[in-house]
């Protein structure tokens, strides 16, 4: 059965923004911004993992809408949909990866 397909506005209600994670960021000292870095990349990986866990069920979900007479534009849009959850998911495991490397960079 369809569940409908996800929309950007969706993606960011199953993860929320990515703009979110920057606000984490306290730069009051060396060691908190080194925690709150290392907190912000985490944040990114788990919003990562939900995403390619979301698309993957679209992609489920629509495989099934293929074989079914009638449904393949549908199926088609939710496999497009899925695509671009694992690209926002892609982007979100960078910043993770960027947010690691300024922790590694903090003077102490």
């Amino acid at each position: 059965m369809s569940t409908g397909t996800a929309t950007s506005s969706n993606r960011n209600a199953i993860v929320g923004s990515p703009n979110r994670y920057a606000a984490m960021v306290d730069m009051s000292t060396p060691e908190t911004r080194i925690a709150t870095l290392g907190n912000a990349a985490q944040a990114a990986r788990v919003d990562a993992s939900n995403l390619d866990e979301a698309a993957a069920k679209i992609r489920r979900d629509a495989a099934a809408d293929l074989q079914r007479p009638g449904m393949r534009a549908s199926a088609e849009e939710r496999i497009r949909e899925a695509a671009r959850m694992e690209e926002d998911a892609e982007r979100r495991r960078g910043q993770a990866a960027a947010y690691d490397n300024q922790a590694a960079a903090v003077p102490v």
